[in-house]
């Protein structure tokens, strides 16, 4: 079967009228591989507990990192986004590590609302459906604060201190993410990248789970995101723009970023680490990747 993208699609059907691209992709959905479907999860995100976050209409970006773990480069990786960003972040934790992340570091930063904390109770490690469930629910994204973008990074992730790009550089983008093979293992070919280290329009993507069949959908939530706003025109990044914004498994570029590093080809590794040497502070936990 042919590889789809939204740009074929979109080609395909009258581009105004999103009602048929839908009914399409209901007929399309079943057809593609099953990897980690919402479906799959077991768990239920209770978000009645959590307020809407409300900040300074100025700024332009938000940050949000969820992790259930303790996982020893959280405040690695936590002070190297805020240090560089100098964003508002959202951290979605549980019971399970919430004391784990509570140093009097993030508690300086909760008091001062530049942090806000959301424990989701008592919960087991996410598995990539879970992680994908969550991303994908409507409750979670109109709870986020109304900014024009939204930054996601997780604890593989990091952000390069001599990289000449600033955040401001990508501002324009709908979605981009780290670089990743776009024929993706459901059958599409996808552009924008890995969501581990992202930017995503939040109006684009609260339209994409409003309109489209999120409960149908085959895939991670990075490949909903950056699909459906590609079909609602938003601007998803290309391979080459991506490779700009992060690193993952070619270092093309002196990239802003950098994801899953441990994916990084080894002819690339000398060149990556001497440019970023900070990234090898990332832990990748010794189990199945989960965020895909």
């Amino acid at each position: 079967m042919k590889y789809l993208s939204a740009a074929d699609i979109l080609d395909e059907f009258d581009s105004d009228d999103l009602s048929n691209i839908k009914d399409f992709l209901s007929t399309l959905y079943p057809k593609l591989n099953q990897i980690n479907p919402i479906e799959e999860s077991k768990k239920n995100f209770v978000f009645k507990n959590f307020k809407k976050i409300n900040i300074n209409k100025e700024d332009y970006f938000f940050g949000l990192i969820v992790e259930t773990r303790k996982v020893s480069s959280f405040h690695i990786v936590l002070k190297n986004f805020l240090e560089i960003t100098d964003l508002k972040v959202l951290i979605i934790c549980s019971d399970k590590n919430e004391s784990f992340i509570r140093t009097s570091y993030v508690e300086d930063l909760i008091k001062s609302k530049k942090i806000f904390l959301w424990n989701m109770g008592d919960i087991e490690d996410l598995i990539s459906c879970d992680y994908n469930k969550l991303l994908l629910s409507r409750e979670l994204w109109s709870l986020l604060p109304d900014t024009k973008k939204i930054f996601i990074f997780q604890t593989d992730s990091f952000l390069c201190k001599k990289s000449q790009l600033k955040i401001s550089d990508f501002k324009n983008f709908d979605y981009i993410g780290s670089p990743w093979d776009i024929d993706r293992p459901v059958g599409l070919k996808i552009n924008g990248g890995s969501g581990g280290l992202s930017i995503r329009d939040i109006e684009l993507s609260r339209k994409a789970i409003e309109f489209f069949d999120v409960l149908n959908w085959p895939g991670g939530e990075d490949g909903f995101f950056a699909f459906h706003i590609e079909l609602l025109k938003g601007k998803v990044a290309s391979l080459n723009e991506a490779s700009k914004f992060s690193t993952q498994q070619h270092f093309y570029y002196k990239s802003y970023g950098c994801h899953k590093v441990s994916l990084l080809q080894k002819k690339y590794r000398e060149n990556f680490y001497e440019y970023c040497p900070e990234s090898t502070q990332i832990e990748n936990p010794l189990i199945i990747d989960i965020f895909d």
